[in-house]
């Protein structure tokens, strides 16, 4: 497992991309819960496979947006 020496923290590029195509009020609520499911996926998967999901799923939110 991970040490806690450096929190995890999701990918800048994705969540900007979330930033630039959604509104700003959009942008608050879409970034708040993929925080937070990165957040549980870090601890039940490990940050590498919490990154890849965080992107995947703001690249789908920005599909469908």
């Amino acid at each position: 497992m991970m040490s806690n020496d450096s929190p995890a923290r999701p990918p800048r590029t994705a969540a900007w991309f979330v930033e630039l195509f959604a509104s700003p009020r959009e942008a608050d609520g879409i970034l708040g819960d993929l925080a937070e499911e990165f957040s549980a996926a870090v601890e039940r998967d490990g940050k590498p496979e919490a990154r890849r999901r965080y992107r995947r799923q703001a690249w789908r939110t920005i599909r469908d947006l």
